[in-house]
């Protein structure tokens, strides 16, 4: 009866209006060395191949603001940029460094764990490295292997792995900062991801067996056991429910935030890696012992499969649009429409823009749900050709909160249209 119970209040969650079948998917194709872009369906859209390259592609990340995806071919101590079509690479050699788990936070900054050096390392679109945590002087992190980035809060989580054989350890820093906030001890963790709405940290705690919850400040751990060699975990940061790779188990779980398992599905073979889909509340699945991507639906059944992997590993999700499709004319330059900032948000938003001389029956910036529907009409200020401001309390016509999920925002005038995509987290 829990299970019932704690179903209902998870995807009682999910947003209202959603009339997507999902997001796309990039795949670090490691046997192939390749990196495969997946459509919604699961159509081949794009491939980047080792020609050239050196390519073995192990975890990725998608910067949502400008659909670039960052990748790191972690034992060649390299790192690529892959452009959404596929048509764009740049790439980077860290020597000796060793690059692994590419996190992009909110400024569209990458993050990378440098596992020879045992650093944090944040660079920027040039791969120039602007930023390492520790500094020289405070010493090293221990055999960091994994990171993952709280973009609200603006931290980072990492996971230390005693490669003696001991227990590991857990830890958050803050980005503007140099030291840990707090350490703690006793993981052996091959995974980690954040609830970008409630701040926690989610850790597939490999070594031990178990799923673990740790809170933002880390002074609450919960540990779930019942899996074997969990490898991967992801979560829905707009429904809170959490899907773990239970690799040795041949299964995928499904989990609510008090971690009450909510569905599972069983036809898998070493499921590897693991991506939570923001739009259809399902998972992607990147089944390494069949050499497939599995997509799930929010039930954990059987959307579709994707077969023609060899060894798949890291998945990563581009959202994809509905309704309004992201968009920018060409526009003079005194006419523009920024990224909001920041974004995702939990109370408001800050939407600026430029008018340009042309803003003729233009009175208000619009905001849309994913299905086009409009959400909130806001007027602007139309006297003023410089850079201007509106914020957006995430509260729709009537007043009220609107729900937790993916918004559009569109300013046009009789020439001239720009239109961009946000995220509002709970």
């Amino acid at each position: 009866m829990k299970k019932v119970l704690f179903f209902s209040i998870c995807v009682s969650l999910i947003v209202p209006g959603v009339c997507k079948s999902g997001s796309n998917c990039w795949v670090a194709d490691n046997g192939n060395s390749k990196v495969v872009k997946l459509g919604a369906t699961g159509t081949r859209l794009c491939e980047v191949d080792a020609g050239g390259l050196s390519l073995e592609p192990v975890s990725l990340d998608v910067n949502l603001q400008t659909g670039w995806c960052w990748e790191a071919s972690t034992y060649q101590n390299r790192t690529h940029r892959i452009s959404p079509n596929c048509d764009s690479v740049k790439e980077h050699t860290f020597a000796d460094a060793n690059p692994s788990t590419p996190c992009v936070d909110g400024n569209g900054y990458c993050w990378y764990v440098f596992v020879w050096t045992k650093q944090l390392v944040k660079v920027d679109e040039s791969f120039n490295i602007i930023k390492t945590i520790p500094i020289s002087g405070l010493g090293m992190l221990t055999f960091p292997s994994v990171i993952a980035i709280d973009i609200g809060e603006q931290a980072l989580w990492v996971a230390e792995n005693d490669q003696m054989g001991g227990q590991g350890s857990i830890s958050r820093f803050l980005c503007s900062g140099t030291t840990y906030q707090f350490r703690k001890s006793g993981f052996k963790a091959s995974c980690l991801d954040v609830d970008q709405s409630t701040h926690c940290c989610w850790v597939s705690d490999n070594g031990n067996n178990q799923v673990v919850k740790i809170s933002s400040d880390g002074d609450t751990i919960t540990r779930f056991d019942g899996f074997n060699a969990p490898a991967g975990i992801s979560v829905d940061s707009y429904t809170h429910c959490v899907w773990v790779a239970d690799e040795l188990n041949n299964k995928v779980v499904k989990l609510s935030e008090a971690g009450v398992e909510l569905c599972v599905s069983t036809d898998f073979t070493g499921p590897f890696g693991v991506a939570a889909d923001p739009l259809d509340h399902g998972c992607w699945v990147s089944d390494k012992g069949a050499n497939r991507i599995v997509k799930l639906n929010a039930d954990c059944s059987t959307s579709f499969t994707v077969s023609g992997f060899l060894s798949p590993a890291g998945l990563a999700l581009d959202t994809i649009t509905v309704g309004i499709e992201e968009s920018e004319k060409i526009t003079p330059k005194d006419f523009s429409l920024s990224q909001n900032y920041p974004n995702p948000f939990t109370q408001s938003t800050v939407i600026s823009y430029s008018l340009g001389k042309n803003h003729n029956n233009l009175t208000q910036l619009t905001i849309y749900d994913l299905c086009g529907k409009i959400v909130r009409e806001i007027p602007i200020n139309n006297s003023q050709l410089t850079i201007n401001e509106v914020t957006w309390d995430g509260k729709d016509k009537a007043g009220k909160k609107v729900a937790s999920g993916i918004y559009f925002y569109k300013l046009e005038n009789d020439n001239y249209v720009a239109t961009k995509k946000m995220h509002l987290l709970k």
